[in-house]
């Protein structure tokens, strides 16, 4: 099967104009707000909803044991906001954008409650830190991340957040609004860098024989009517090596769905006030970003210049493109593919055909076929093949079974 290659700008030098060249494609692609590229789409002051600093009765921790950390609160508006009658228009050459602002006067981190979520086709929603631009999320689509049309976003650095909404059709779309926001959780409490937030005998150092089991330990992050809070939760594994990624956490953390979907998870953290916690001998050694944050990219690793170090590679379902970078550091790709139909299918890695660089593949889980290129390049497949039973729901694997 051959997919036409899409046209690709030219490579741009130096390194600060392909960094550009990056976010306009992906604004272009629909995984940056169009702000990033129009700096006249800004909040103003009649779109910026501000709340008032907390009283202290609204961080006091529950009574009774602490068994989980209060870290913020849940502000509701008397009135939801919403976007179409409340955000001020954009039009742009794409469609219209809308802006609307929310800050919680003194909150370290932001969270935004979104409900009744039905964005038409083709319209995205976004939010950004207003302290630290490059914080974005989204895009949102649909009915949201849990498709019903209730969600939370991460928390966003500092009190200010930018809720930006495009749609390619201009305003006169008669499907009414496409969601509400029904408040914010005003984080008032950074539990990594506060020391008055330990929780006693629940926050001992890890002693290094365990450093290795503690890598399955989270620190989880939730949102209940009564506030946001923090709690512990485990990695669990299956005897089957399915890599299911189950978690288990206590019945006092929290029991309900509606927590759930607001769940935030942090790993490998630790306080580092003793040797102990700076002996995390099996943490990473390399830590950089590449890629948005909570876009559901695909990570993927693998030797894409043949010099026998493996380096990342995420994958956007949304577009069918890898981004391949050659070393493990922050910054632009350095391989920019688009394979394949945005439809569902399963990346891939391997060296297909022996010539020690590994390239890019996919896999139809409805046909179970898999569709495997021998170079890191646009075009159609160069090995196609049926294996397994279609629409089973089972994972595609690749490796060198026989050391051939």
């Amino acid at each position: 099967m051959a997919w036409p290659a899409r046209a690709r700008p030219p490579t741009v030098e130096p390194e600060a104009a392909r960094q550009e060249l990056s976010v306009r494609e992906r604004v272009s692609r629909g995984e940056l707000p169009f702000s990033r590229v129009y700096d006249f789409i800004k909040v103003d002051a009649q779109a910026l909803h501000r709340l008032p600093p907390l009283d202290e009765s609204e961080q006091r921790q529950e009574p009774g044991p602490e068994m989980k950390l209060k870290v913020g609160a849940v502000r509701l508006f008397q009135t939801p906001l919403e976007i179409l009658s409340g955000g001020t228009p954009y039009n742009i050459s794409e469609g219209e954008v809308r802006v609307l602002g929310v800050i919680s006067e003194g909150a370290l981190f932001t969270r935004v409650h979104f409900d009744k979520a039905a964005l038409p086709k083709g319209a995205r929603l976004f939010v950004s830190s207003m302290s630290d631009p490059d914080e974005v999320y989204g895009p949102y689509e649909g009915r949201g991340p849990t498709k019903g049309g209730d969600f939370w976003t991460p928390p966003l650095k500092g009190e200010g957040v930018v809720i930006e909404y495009f749609s390619p059709v201009a305003a006169n779309d008669d499907t009414g609004e496409p969601f509400r926001v029904v408040g914010v959780g005003h984080i008032f409490t950074d539990a990594s860098a506060d020391p008055k937030s330990a929780a006693g005998s629940c926050n001992l150092e890890v002693p290094t024989d365990y450093a290795k089991a503690a890598t399955a330990v989270g620190q989880l992050q939730f949102t209940l009517p009564n506030g946001d809070f923090i709690c512990t939760g485990t990695l669990l594994n299956t005897l089957s090596n399915s890599f299911i990624p189950y978690l288990i956490t206590a019945n006092h953390c929290f029991s309900t769905q509606s927590a759930a979907q607001s769940l935030r998870v942090y790993w490998n953290y630790t306080t580092g006030d003793s040797p102990a916690g700076n002996a995390f001998t099996d943490g990473a050694n390399l830590t950089f970003p590449f890629g948005p944050a909570n876009s559901g990219w695909t990570p993927l690793v693998g030797d894409w210049n043949g010099d026998g170090i493996d380096t990342v590679g995420p994958y956007n379902p949304f577009t069918s493109t890898f981004y391949l970078r050659n070393t493990n550091s922050a910054g632009p790709a350095n391989i920019v593919v688009s394979y394949g139909p945005a439809a569902g299918w399963k990346p891939l890695v391997g060296d297909w055909n022996g010539d020690g660089v590994d390239t890019v593949g996919l896999y139809n889980p409805f046909t179970s076929t898999f569709f495997l290129r021998n170079t890191n390049t646009e075009g159609s497949a160069d090995s196609t093949f049926p294996y397994g039973p279609a629409g089973a729901g089972w994972t595609p694997l690749g490796g060198n079974w026989d050391g051939l």
